[in-house]
């Protein structure tokens, strides 16, 4: 049962009052609305929950305040109030956020793999294919989905 906390936070990001606790999920963090809703049909069509957000310190909130996290997480590099980078620092922070798999998302030539990028298992550049997209799900995520 979610705590009035949990319900309040729900409503307040527009998820609805929908229990992910002791479920599987993905979480998208990407501004852009179109990329955002096509990455969660194509999720949701392979058999996936999906939670979204457009910023990343709304991500980061609602991340906090759950007992059961994300399989993975899409997160794009170039937001406004908390980009990617950002997104990275503050999560390294909490351990137990630390452990979820982020696959990086961004368009820009200037987000490139490599040393930067410890903690991003992989990098996808936009547009990403929805091949690419759901291979980034099989080989990132730590546990088979319990679809």
């Amino acid at each position: 049962m979610m705590d009035v906390v949990s319900m309040e936070l729900d409503s307040f990001y527009g998820n609805g009052i929908v229990d992910w606790e002791g479920r599987d999920y993905i979480l998208i963090v990407e501004d852009d609305r179109d990329v955002s809703d096509t990455f969660s049909e194509v999720l949701e069509e392979d058999g996936h929950r999906v939670v979204s957000f457009q910023d990343g310190r709304l991500a980061l909130d609602y991340l906090r305040q759950k007992s059961v996290l994300p399989r993975l997480i899409f997160l794009d590099f170039l937001m406004p109030h908390m980009d990617g980078w950002q997104f990275l620092a503050e999560r390294s922070k909490d351990l137990r956020i630390s452990e979820v798999p982020i696959v990086g998302v961004s368009g820009s030539d200037k987000v490139e793999e490599g040393p930067l990028f410890p903690s991003v298992v992989q990098l996808l550049k936009k547009p990403v294919s929805f091949d690419a997209l759901l291979g980034a799900v099989r080989r990132c995520a730590a546990r088979s989905f319990a679809v």
